[in-house]
């Protein structure tokens, strides 16, 4: 099970920053004995000491606990001092393990900040991460700190480096809408759809101007999907339009591989009162409505599954942890811990109740592991 878990991924690369001859608790038994206590349901330095001392017996078939369960003191200071480039570049190593890049694949770049990590006294800003989320995979392929959201713009094109997305069509919110970003993603041989709004004035006014006097042209697809819940009496319509005529466009050529102009349309109907959302886009990929509606659709992917499971499971907004390197590294920490869940695919259970079984079952703990 160790070699299937492949542990050794992820600590081969990383350094060892404690006091040289006040080890008394290997690196490989912390980082293992904490993965497993996360998915068990753990969240604090504290309930992994807990999570050890309950399940002794069974962590010993996998890791030296010669020196017995390292203190909740103890891991609180390895993760303080692993330099999260370290630990971030040992995930990668081990995502690249377990998954493959077969292309077609939506992969969503997004930000979200960790709240808890705010330290007023220390007068220290709340880390803010840039995550890739792959939709084939269902898993996080990499990750980035970034000291303030306005980052996102330099910090998306480092990650980019980092990660595979060779074939994959990659989306990113307005954020996100830069030159050098577009030319990287295309230089990564990928391909992208990327939202436009008020950070790109004119582009945006002149698709917005496109769109509402060339809609109907030859040169512009469309999709229409309607979807009603009359239990909630709401009735949500969604179209999306896609159009490979650029002409109107002042500065096309800034922008690489720029092949298409798009826009959703959302109207909800909630109870006889109808509200209507317009979003606009610049696209690499051909003129193709069904391939621009499911990949508008998946960037959604990063919200539903991955930041809103770090919040709402992963309680991640709430965690008080702020020391040093601990917030990011912990961040790591839930990144594997939600691969591993998500990967087990034998049982239907939310990731929820799927942590609550590792708890309960040691079987079913070594199986999420094995992945």
């Amino acid at each position: 099970m160790r070699e299937n878990l492949k542990i050794d991924i992820i600590t081969e690369n990383i350094n060892d920053y404690r006091q040289e001859g006040k080890i008394y608790h290997p690196l490989e038994s912390i980082v293992f004995i904490t993965i497993a206590a996360v998915i068990s349901g753990a969240g604090y330095w504290a309930e992994i000491e807990d999570f050890g001392i309950a399940k002794k017996e069974w962590l010993e078939k996998y890791v030296d606990l010669k020196n017995g369960i390292p203190s909740h003191d103890t891991i609180s200071r390895f993760f303080t001092l692993i330099k999260p480039k370290e630990f971030q570049n040992a995930f990668l190593n081990w995502i690249s393990a377990i998954i493959k890049n077969t292309g077609l694949d939506f992969v969503a770049i997004d930000g979200k900040t960790l709240r808890g990590s705010y330290n007023k006294k220390d007068d220290k800003a709340a880390i803010h991460m840039v995550s890739a989320w792959s939709n084939l995979n269902n898993c996080v392929l990499g990750q980035l700190k970034t000291a303030e959201k306005s980052n996102e713009i330099t910090a998306i094109p480092e990650l980019l480096k980092v990660i595979d997305v060779e074939g994959s069509i990659v989306t990113i919110d307005a954020m996100g809408t830069q030159k050098k970003i577009a030319s990287k993603i295309i230089e990564q041989k990928a391909d992208y759809i990327l939202q436009v709004k008020g950070n790109q004035a004119t582009l945006e006014k002149e698709i917005i101007d496109f769109f509402e006097n060339k809609s109907n042209s030859k040169n512009t697809k469309s999709y229409i999907e309607t979807s009603a819940k009359k239990e909630h009496g709401r009735l949500e319509t969604r179209k999306y339009y896609i159009s490979n005529c650029l002409d109107n466009l002042s500065k096309k050529d800034a922008w690489s591989g720029l092949n298409a102009i798009g826009m959703t349309e959302s109207t909800r109907i909630v109870e006889g009162k109808t509200s209507i959302n317009q979003k606009y886009y610049i696209c690499s990929i051909p003129a193709n409505e069904i391939v621009f509606a499911n990949a508008s659709r998946q960037h959604w992917g990063i919200e539903n599954k991955l930041h809103w499971v770090l919040d709402v499971v992963f309680n991640e907004d709430q965690s008080r942890i702020r020391s040093g390197y601990a917030p990011e590294n912990l961040a790591t920490i839930k990144h594997i811990a939600l691969a591993m869940l998500k990967k087990e695919a034998s049982s239907k259970k939310s990731i929820a109740r799927k942590r609550y079984s590792c708890a309960l079952n040691d079987k079913y703990l070594e199986k999420v592991m094995t992945i």
